[in-house]
């Protein structure tokens, strides 16, 4: 899908050049709408369900044994997933991966934070240590049993800002925050 196919996908959801501290932008048909679809998706969630107990099947290598689901904080059109990862040979760094499967639109995609033990985490959406390339070709794999139809979107694409709507969250979000915050 190229961009004009995915903003016009996020139009469906979001109306067009209101932001959230505007009157009629929780009435509009595109709030109701993403908030429908938001709350069916906390009910009918089977799918998200069993890509959660089936992960730990990957054997992936957890930093601190963890995992975290941050899913459905209000109105986030999204299920999240995340937990940690060393990359080999960095004793002072870990990485936490972010998984995120949109339930307004059929694809999923990651972030990742850097934590250094001595500065402020840095959030970034490129692989870069052998271990995030592993855990994303992994992690993929099992969206792609229980989101047959889903496709990861990548960050050449949803990095992109659409400067005619607004998010709760944000004015002119990128499309990652549209689809997934």
């Amino acid at each position: 899908m190229n961009e004009t196919e995915i903003k016009s996908l996020v139009y469906d959801f979001y109306p067009r050049n209101l932001t959230s501290y505007d009157e009629g932008y929780y009435e509009s048909k595109e709030y109701l709408l993403r908030k429908q679809y938001c709350s069916q998706a906390r009910s009918d969630n089977k799918r998200w369900e069993d890509f959660k107990g089936q992960f730990p099947e990957l054997k992936i290598n957890l930093f601190d044994g963890q995992t975290a689901n941050y899913s459905f904080l209000g109105s986030v059109p999204s299920y999240e997933f995340a937990f940690s990862i060393r990359p080999e040979g960095y004793p002072n760094k870990w990485v936490v991966i972010s998984i995120f499967v949109s339930v307004i639109a059929k694809y999923w995609s990651y972030h990742i934070a850097d934590i250094f033990l001595d500065k402020q985490p840095e959030i970034r959406y490129n692989l870069v240590y052998k271990e995030e390339k592993d855990c994303i070709l992994k992690t993929g794999n099992l969206i792609e049993i229980n989101f047959l139809e889903y496709q990861m979107l990548t960050p050449d694409i949803h990095q992109m800002v659409i400067d005619d709507i607004a998010t709760d969250f944000t004015e002119s979000p990128t499309i990652f925050q549209a689809l997934f915050y």
